[in-house]
């Protein structure tokens, strides 16, 4: 079984981990998730992997970006394009987690808390 792990944190522990057992694509430093599933070229796919584990973090999607709806929805919609184009494939999504940098009360209904419900939304509808 040929697999992918692509991220936007750095997974290389994991990677050599599952490097063991399976044969498993490693792009060219991290982050680079994006590049890879959007380029039908990429090495990602010159692989031909039968699984893709897509493991995000809510901090690094963030980072540099504002903390809404579209940064959401952009991200969702290049893996939703790269599951249609690419029946063939297993693809496996992380849920986000973002940090508050206040304690709050789980009830509070704080930002981070909605965006990480639309991410999730997002990818079962």
């Amino acid at each position: 079984m040929k697999l992918s792990v692509i991220s936007n944190i750095n997974l290389d522990s994991v990677i050599g981990r599952l490097s063991k057992l399976y044969d498993v694509y490693k792009t060219e430093g991290y982050g680079t998730w994006v590049q890879e599933i959007i380029n039908p070229n990429s090495g990602l796919y010159s692989f031909g992997p039968n699984v893709i584990f897509i493991i995000i973090d809510g901090y690094e999607m963030f980072k540099g970006q504002s903390k809404n709806d579209n940064t959401i929805d952009m991200n969702i919609g290049y893996i939703e394009e790269a599951v249609k184009n690419n029946p063939d494939i297993t693809f496996f999504v992380s849920n986000i987690d973002l940090w508050m940098r206040k304690i709050e009360s789980a009830k509070s209904g704080s930002r981070e808390r909605r965006l990480e419900f639309l991410w999730e939304e997002g990818l079962f509808c």
